[in-house]
C-alpha cells in the first residue's frame, strides 16, 4: 500500500565504471522527504559516466508486453531480438495520435500507422518491417513462438527522459519500480491528477484486461494507461538531470 512507498527506505546501488553509488530515500518524522547519498568517487565525472545494467524477462508463448528501461548496444532490432523464437515485435508510436479503445494484439496492428513492427528474416513478412531501432523507456509487444517460456536478457545503458504522455488517450508504457519494494497502481499514480483513478490494462493470455487499483505494478511490464489531460508525470519521485547535477523531487510526495 501507500505506507510502503512513503515510509519505507529504498536503496539503489549502481556501478558506474569505477564509481559505486548508493542512494537511500526515506521520509523523516517531520514529514520532509530526505535524500541520503553515499558516493565513492573515482573521478569527478560521475553524471557523465555510462551506467550499464541488464534487464531480464521471462517471455511466455504468445503475446508479451514488456517495458525496456535500457538502451541496448547495438540497438538495431535484428541484434536485440535475434536470439528469440520471435514471430513479431511491435512498438506504439504516440505521434500517430490518441487511443480511445484497446484492441487485442492480434487485431489491426499491421494495418495501423500507430504501430511499428519488426519481422525477423527469413519470414516473408520481413519486407514489412518498419521498426529498426530499439530504444530505452519504450514499451514493446513481443509475440513468441513455441510452447515453452523463454528467458530474454537485455544489457544496456539507462536513460533519463521525461515521458511524453498523449493527453485524453490511452498510452502504452511502463513504470520504474524496484521489484523488492511492492507498490500498487493506486499508490504510484495517486500524486498525478491526470492518472489517479484512470483505467489501466494488463496483457493476460493474449488479451488486455483492466486491473484493480490495488494490484501491484511489475517491473519491466508494459500497460495501457489512460491519461486525462496533459501530463509530464514520471513517478512519485522525479529525477531531473537537465543541469547535469540536479535531483528534483516531484510535488506529489508528502
Amino acid at each position: 500500500g501507500g505506507g510502503a512507498l512513503r515510509r519505507g527506505v529504498a536503496n539503489v546501488t549502481a556501478n558506474v565504471g569505477d564509481v559505486e553509488m548508493t542512494t537511500g530515500i526515506h521520509r523523516t518524522a517531520g514529514g520532509v522527504l530526505g535524500l541520503c547519498l553515499g558516493l565513492a568517487m573515482a573521478s569527478s565525472g560521475l553524471l557523465s559516466a555510462q551506467a550499464v545494467r541488464t534487464q531480464t524477462f521471462e517471455l511466455q508463448p504468445g503475446w508479451n508486453a514488456v517495458y525496456l528501461e535500457v538502451r541496448p548496444e547495438p540497438n538495431d532490432a535484428e541484434s536485440v531480438f535475434g536470439g528469440l523464437p520471435l514471430a513479431s515485435a511491435w512498438t506504439w508510436n504516440p505521434r500517430a495520435g490518441g487511443v480511445e479503445f484497446i484492441d487485442d494484439p492480434d487485431e489491426r496492428l499491421s494495418d495501423s500507422p500507430a504501430w511499428q513492427g519488426y519481422f525477423p528474416r527469413p519470414r516473408p513478412e520481413s519486407i514489412l518491417t518498419n521498426l529498426f531501432a530499439v530504444q530505452a523507456n519504450r514499451a514493446y509487444l513481443l509475440k513468441i513462438e513455441g510452447t515453452a517460456p523463454v528467458v530474454w536478457s537485455v544489457t544496456g545503458s539507462p536513460e533519463v527522459q521525461r515521458p511524453a504522455w498523449v493527453p485524453d488517450s490511452f498510452n502504452l508504457s511502463g513504470f520504474f519500480v524496484d521489484p523488492a519494494i511492492p507498490v500498487s497502481f493506486a499508490t504510484y499514480l495517486g500524486p498525478s491528477e491526470a492518472h489517479a483513478g484512470q483505467p489501466v490494462f494488463r496483457l493476460v493470455g493474449g488479451s488486455w484486461q483492466q486491473v484493480p487499483p490495488s494490484e501491484q505494478i511489475r517491473s519491466g511490464e508494459a500497460y495501457w494507461i489512460y491519461c486525462q489531460g496533459p501530463s509530464s508525470f514520471s513517478g512519485p519521485l522525479e529525477v531531473d538531470l537537465d543541469g547535469g547535477k540536479a535531483i528534483e523531487f516531484g510535488g506529489g510526495v508528502d
